[in-house]
């Protein structure tokens, strides 16, 4: 158990992540990831369900005279036991589904740092984000947004930013559940202020 959060099973999550530089400047940073372990709920159906989680990560920043150029990207896999869950829509029967999440997410920034005017305080940036939670369960998604935005840095750790972000989402929920919702879509336009203090 760690702070507040009480263990709810007898078994223990091992994580673990490998992190590699490639190249004598550091510039890259590549990784993968794990965790494993049981996460059913002691006297519940799921009481014998066992995750497992990957990730692998990419970390690039270099400076390329006179703009600096930053990239992350991770892909993650996360798998659940398949278990027998108890109907909705009828009790007396039980359902279940395959427990198989994918998400990722890849961004890029480029800041003028070497030019001697104000636009070097300017950062632009898109990222784009999927996340896909399993499909003929009650909470089955298909999930894509882009994003792409300006900031300006007034100091280190002070940044105004403006942003647009354009969703989509897909149901890919049981019908026969009635969790089916259809497709979202959404254009939203962000603007923050923020101090990290």
């Amino acid at each position: 158990t760690s702070g507040n959060i009480t263990d709810n099973n007898n078994g223990k999550t091992v994580t673990a992540r490998v992190g590699l530089l490639p190249f004598s400047n550091a510039s890259l940073e590549v990784g993968v990831s794990g965790m494993f372990g049981k996460v059913g709920t002691p006297g519940s159906v799921t009481q014998d369900a066992k995750g497992n989680a990957y990730a692998f990560d990419l970390n690039y920043v270099k400076n390329f005279n006179p703009v600096l150029l930053n990239i992350k990207a991770q892909y993650n896999i996360q798998n659940v036991s398949n278990v027998n869950y108890i109907n909705p829509v009828d009790t007396t029967k039980t359902y279940t589904f395959n427990n198989h999440t994918v998400s990722s997410f890849a961004q890029c920034s480029i800041r003028p740092v070497n030019v001697n005017s104000f636009i070097k305080n300017l950062e632009a940036a898109g990222r784009y984000t999927m996340y896909n939670t399993p499909g003929n369960s009650t909470f089955g998604s298909d999930q894509h947004a882009v994003t792409v935005g300006l900031s300006y840095w007034l100091n280190w750790r002070t940044v105004f930013k403006v942003t647009y972000e354009s969703y989509t989402g897909n149901s890919t929920a049981s019908k026969d559940l009635g969790a089916f919702t259809g497709k979202t879509s959404t254009n939203t336009l962000f603007v923050q202020f923020s101090i990290q203090l």
